[in-house]
């Protein structure tokens, strides 16, 4: 029986101990491109339970999103990779949480982000810890917002 009274998410203890990533880091798990290398090493810190890995619900769409652009994938390609992607450590924030859900909203019209992009803010917030993402114009609107690592710059 529920008790009505909700958890405080914990904070990072180290700032890199745990992470968000968007659907330009994950992406790079299946397509082989320009920083994979960097990319494939934060899912093997996760798989190893070095990092903790969080994003927020809506970056399996974002995911699909990018895949779908890609001009060698198919839809087929794209639903296998989904499903990869779901048995990978990624702790997923649902943004039905009404808290969750009023912090990204406020954080898309305060800063004219998207919802999604708004919702990796809302949890790097939410959690202090680093948001990671490939996109250098999404880390270069961010950066005086919350800590931003472009993935470029990703340390082991």
């Amino acid at each position: 029986m529920s008790s009505g009274v909700r958890k405080q998410p914990e904070r990072c203890v180290s700032s890199l101990r745990r992470i968000v990533v968007d659907a330009s880091v994950v992406s790079k798990w299946v397509i082989q491109e320009p920083l994979t290398d960097k990319a494939l090493k934060i899912r093997e810190k996760s798989a190893s339970e070095e990092l903790e890995l969080i994003a927020p619900s809506v970056m399996l769409y974002d995911f699909c999103h990018i895949l779908s652009r890609h001009p060698a994938k198919t839809p087929e390609d794209i639903e296998r990779d989904l499903n990869a992607v779901l048995q990978f450590n990624i702790r997923l924030e649902d943004v039905r949480d009404p808290e969750f859900l009023r912090k990204a909203v406020e954080v898309a019209k305060s800063t004219k982000l998207t919802f999604i992009e708004a919702s990796y803010v809302a949890l790097s917030e939410r959690y202090g810890c680093p948001l990671v993402t490939a996109d250098s114009k999404l880390a270069e609107r961010l950066k005086d917002k919350i800590e931003v690592i472009e993935l470029k710059d990703w340390k082991d």
